[in-house]
């Protein structure tokens, strides 16, 4: 990402293939990040990420409010992944009984339940704010300062290929869900996100901070 933001040319011919997390990471404090998301030129996204929470059929576990009464052990490919950040974030927003065998547990005090009103506002942004990535999908970006026709030439160009037959075609066979973002579309999320109160971001960071983390 630095090297796209900082580096390339500006030209339009050089374009990204970026993690789901890149829009936001200057936003919740990633270590590193030396990019401005707002300034990238959008092209567009090929489908959103979805997680799939499951139990084996003969588990007694059939819902949230089951995971809610007992403990439900689940496990996770690493410290940063969905796989071990999602059960975390459910256990202290939700107050789901998760035990993560590769996660752990900040102790940061935000547990609380989805149908209190405490979930409106403030704590409802900062579970917007982490599902924001998987909206984003895997999404392709120019660099800064790409002439705007240029900008306009690519993601015409990507939404038509988003409708093309062949390439859906193509998708279908490889098992590849197709359910695309425009450039404007990722501009309007990435502005809803930079745009929530200043907690919210701190709250966001705290839950997808990984263990020995030096954020706040």
């Amino acid at each position: 990402m630095d090297d796209l933001y900082n580096s390339a040319e500006r030209d339009g011919l050089t374009i990204g293939a970026l993690a789901n997390s890149s829009g936001l990471d200057p936003l919740l404090g990633s270590e590193g990040v030396r990019f401005d998301a707002q300034k990238l030129n959008w092209i567009g996204s090929i489908g959103k990420l979805q997680n799939v929470c499951a139990t084996w059929h003969e588990s007694a576990v059939r819902s949230i409010d089951d995971v809610r009464k007992q403990e439900v052990i689940v496990a996770g490919a690493g410290a940063t992944t969905n796989t071990v950040v999602i059960p975390n974030i459910l256990n202290k927003l939700l107050g789901t009984k998760f035990k993560v065998v590769a996660g752990y547990d900040r102790g940061s005090g935000l547990t609380m339940a989805v149908e209190s009103r405490e979930t409106d506002g403030i704590k409802r942004t900062v579970l917007e704010l982490i599902l924001m990535r998987q909206e984003m999908g895997r999404p392709f970006a120019a660099p800064p300062g790409v002439a705007t026709e240029r900008v306009n030439m690519l993601r015409a160009g990507f939404d038509a290929t988003m409708k093309d037959p062949a390439f859906l075609a193509e998708a279908k066979r490889g098992n590849l869900d197709v359910d695309p973002l425009t450039g404007a579309q990722i501009d309007a999320l990435l502005a809803k996100a930079y745009g929530s109160p200043q907690s919210a971001f701190k709250e966001a960071s705290i839950l997808l901070s990984p263990p020995g983390s030096s954020r706040p």
